[in-house]
C-alpha cells in the first residue's frame, strides 16, 4: 500500500494538504495512531502517522511542527495524517513542506481510529494476496506458530524467529530500553529497524520494542517477527496482572494480622523466608496514578532484584525489594533518568526509600510509612534517617505541613522583624540554642541582659507561648526547625 492509495479508499474521505508527487509513492508498512505529545515516540520507516489534534493537551509538552516533520522526514514514516479541522494546519503544512514529508487530513465526518482500522484492512488484505509470493515461507510461520503454541519463553522463541528469518542480531526492548530479551550477538547497539511489538499500553513504561542491527533488513521480515511475538506481551502482561495480585495482600498492610500471615504474604510473592527487605514507594508528578506503579515495577526491573510491587489499599505505588535500603537508594538514583526518558518534559517520576530495613511485619508497617514521607520531601530519590532526634522526625513531615505550622507558630514574629530593626526570630534561636540562658544570650548578642528579657517577654506575647513551660520551648523550637529555609 502506497500513500497515494489513500486517497481512493472507499468510504474514507482524505485529501491531500501538502506533498509532492514522489512522496505519494512511498510505501505504508504499519500504521500509528497517536496525541501531539507523543508523535515522535512510535516513528519507525514506513509508518503512517495519523495525530489527533492538540485541543485537551494543554498540560502536554508538544513538539514544534518543525520538529516534529524533521523526526517524521529522519525516520523515513510514510506521511502525516492530520483531522480535516486540526488547529494550526497551515503551519504545520509548511513544516512538512521544508523537510519533505506528505501531509494529507480526514474529513470532519470521519473519525481517526476508523481511518486506522481501514488502512489496516487494507495492508492485511494486501499481505493475504501475497500468498504466490509471500513475504515470509509458510513453513517457517508454521515452525513459529508450534513454538508459541508450546509457550516458549520469549528468548527461546527470538533466537528462533531471527534464525529462521534470517535476520541481523536483534533485541527486544521495553520503552526505557531495558533488555527484555536478545538474540546471540546482542543485545543491539546501533538500531537498524524499531517496530513496536502488540498493542501499545496504557502508559509510556508497559510495551515492547524489536529492534534489529543497523544493518540491511527485510522490513516484511522484521513485522512478521514483531507480529509474531505479539502475543507475548499479552501475557507478560497477564503475569505481571497476577503478580501485582499477589503483591495486593502483602502491600494493603492494614489487612495483615500478625507475623505468620506477612510471613505468608511474602512466599505468595516468591521471596525466601528470613529474608531482608526495603519499602521504596513512587509518583510520577503530572501523570494518571496508574503511571506510578508501572514506572515502578520498570525501574526494578531494571535494577534485577526480586521485588513485589503494587499499590496499597489506597491506590499508592509501593514496592519491597530484596535488598538492604541503603544499596536501594543508590541504584534507584542510578537508573532514574532512564525511567525518567519516557515521560513528558513537564511530568517527574520520585522515589522514596524507608531507611528501615524489614524482617517482621511490624517493621515493614513502619517502613511504609517512612517511604511516603520520604516520598513527600523528594526532588529524585528520597531516604528516610532513623528518627533519632526531633530535627530528623521532622525532616520527614510532607514541606506543606511544616511551612504551614512554621507560619501559625511564628508568623507574628516574622511580621514584627519585617517592620522593625531587631530580629526576634534571631533571639529566639540564639536563647534556645544556648540552653535558655540569659547570660549567654545577652553575651553572645552583645545587648544587656534586661534587653534579652525584654524582647522574651515580646516573643511570649506575640506567639502566646511561654517560655518558662517546657511545651512552649519545645513547640517554638519545632517551629524554628520548620523554617522552608531550614529544611
Amino acid at each position: 500500500m502506497f500513500v497515494r492509495d489513500l486517497l481512493h479508499l472507499e468510504n474514507l474521505s482524505v485529501v491531500l494538504v501538502r506533498g509532492a508527487p514522489e512522496l505519494l509513492d512511498r510505501e505504508i508498512t504499519t500504521v500509528a495512531l497517536v496525541d501531539p505529545s507523543d508523535a515522535m515516540t512510535c516513528l519507525t520507516p514506513g509508518t503512517l502517522v495519523l495525530m489527533t489534534g492538540p485541543d485537551g493537551q494543554s498540560d502536554a509538552v508538544v513538539p514544534s511542527h518543525d520538529d516534529l516533520a524533521a523526526a517524521l522526514r529522519g525516520a523515513g514514516a510514510a506521511a502525516l495524517v492530520t483531522e480535516e479541522t486540526w488547529t494550526g494546519q497551515e503551519t504545520l503544512a509548511d513544516a512538512c513542506d521544508r523537510h519533505g514529508v506528505a501531509l494529507l487530513a480526514v474529513s470532519a465526518r470521519t473519525s481517526l481510529r476508523a481511518a486506522v482500522d481501514r488502512v489496516h484492512l487494507r495492508l492485511w488484505a494486501e499481505l493475504r494476496a501475497r500468498t504466490a509470493e509471500p513475504a515470509v515461507p509458510l513453513g517457517v510461520l508454521r515452525e513459529l506458530g508450534s513454538l508459541l503454541n508450546g509457550e516458549a519463553e520469549l528468548p527461546a522463541v527470538l533466537e528462533q524467529a531471527a534464525a529462521l528469518l534470517e535476520l541481523p542480531p536483534c533485541s527486544v526492548l521495553s520503552p526505557t530500553g531495558r533488555v527484555v530479551a536478545a538474540t546471540p550477538g546482542g543485545p543491539v547497539s546501533g538500531v537498524g529497524l524499531a517496530m513496536p511489538v502488540g498493542a501499545r499500553g496504557d502508559s509510556p513504561f508497559d510495551g515492547w520494542w524489536l529492534v534489529t542491527a543497523a544493518t540491511p533488513v527485510s522490513p516484511n521480515a522484521v513485522q512478521t517477527l514483531a507480529n509474531l511475538l505479539a502475543p507475548l506481551v499479552d501475557w507478560d502482561r497477564a503475569r505481571s496482572a497476577a503478580q501485582r495480585e499477589a503483591a495486593r495482600q502483602l502491600l494493603a498492610g492494614a489487612a495483615l494480622e500478625g507475623q505468620a500471615e506477612f510471613e505468608s504474604a511474602l512466599a505468595a510473592c516468591g521471596f525466601p523466608a528470613k529474608v531482608l527487605l526495603a519499602v521504596v514507594a513512587a509518583q510520577v508528578d503530572a501523570a494518571p496514578a496508574t503511571w506510578s506503579a508501572d514506572a515502578l515495577t520498570e525501574t526494578l526491573l531494571c535494577l534485577g532484584r526480586p521485588f513485589a510491587a503494587g499499590t496499597d489499599s489506597q491506590g499508592r505505588a509501593l514496592a519491597v525489594v530484596a535488598l538492604d535500603p541503603q544499596t536501594l537508594a543508590r541504584e534507584l538514583e542510578a537508573c532514574l533518568p532512564r525511567s525518567r526518558s519516557v515521560l513528558a518534559g513537564h511530568q517527574r517520576l520520585r522515589f522514596g526509600v524507608a531507611a528501615c530495613p524489614v524482617r517482621t511485619e511490624e517493621e515493614f508497617g513502619t517502613a511504609t510509612v517512612r517511604a511516603r514521607y520520604a516520598l513527600e520531601t523528594a526532588d529524585s530519590v528520597g531516604i528516610t534517617t532513623e528518627h533519632g532526634t526531633l530535627e530528623a522526625l521532622l525532616r520527614s513531615v510532607p514541606v506543606e505541613v511544616a511551612s504551614a505550622y512554621h507560619a501559625r507558630v511564628l508568623g507574628p514574629l516574622t511580621a514584627h522583624d519585617r517592620e522593625n530593626g531587631v530580629s526576634l526570630v534571631a533571639t529566639l534561636t540564639i536563647f534556645l540554642d544556648l540552653d535558655c540562658s540569659w547570660t549567654r544570650t545577652a553575651r553572645s548578642l552583645d545587648i544587656h541582659v534586661n534587653t534579652v528579657h525584654y524582647r522574651m517577654r515580646r516573643i511570649e506575647e506575640l506567639t502566646g507561648r511561654n517560655l518558662s513551660r517546657l511545651a512552649d520551648r519545645a513547640d517554638l523550637r519545632a517551629a524554628l526547625l520548620c523554617t522552608p529555609s531550614a529544611r
